[in-house]
């Protein structure tokens, strides 16, 4: 692999996983509040003598309101149920995924430079000349081709 400043460091898979599995679970911690408010709101269409509406719309009934309230969460849920799905299929699949050896050394290394703040050269170089330049770099020449 040509080392590189302006290469991007690859993520690690494993950490993509990891974060993959917070994600399902807020997505999960959505679809329970989200069946806490249908619960509540479900509660209401119990009781229409107690509701009303006010007048800054079209005219609608209070259980006209709800119902919409109620389909509209019901939809919401569904929507919710289809994205936790794909991204269980995502993360179930991502649990397959890792670097291969030579990229994960090279990622490493990469980390390693950006913590000790070093930058390669603006110019390419190939793996076999990367020492050879070092070495040049370290006794003051520049090596030209």
């Amino acid at each position: 692999m040509n080392p590189n400043e302006n290469e991007p460091i690859l993520p690690a898979p494993s950490d993509l996983y990891r974060r993959m599995a917070k994600f399902y679970n807020h997505i999960d911690q959505m679809r329970d509040e989200l069946g806490r408010l249908t619960g509540e709101y479900a509660d209401l269409a119990h009781s229409p003598e107690s509701l009303a509406v006010d007048n800054l719309g079209a005219p609608i009934t209070p259980i006209d309101a709800n119902d919409a309230v109620l389909s509209a969460l019901e939809a919401a849920e569904q929507r919710l149920y289809r994205v936790q799905s794909a991204v269980d299929v995502a993360h179930e699949h991502a649990s397959r995924l890792k670097l291969t050896d030579a990229a994960a050394e090279h990622r490493d290394q990469q980390l390693e430079r950006q913590e000790r703040g070093e930058h390669e050269p603006d110019f390419p170089l190939f793996d076999n000349d990367l020492q050879q330049a070092r070495d040049d770099r370290s006794r003051g020449r520049r090596r030209t081709r």
